[in-house]
């Protein structure tokens, strides 16, 4: 259960990483 939830939360962190890079780059 506990590395079930490790794992959501590295998704988000990741989702949120890739959204800020691509923002950057579409705006960049």
């Amino acid at each position: 259960m506990e590395n079930h939830i490790v794992i959501d939360a590295t998704d988000l962190v990741l989702g949120r990483m890739a959204s800020v890079v691509a923002k950057r780059l579409l705006n960049g």
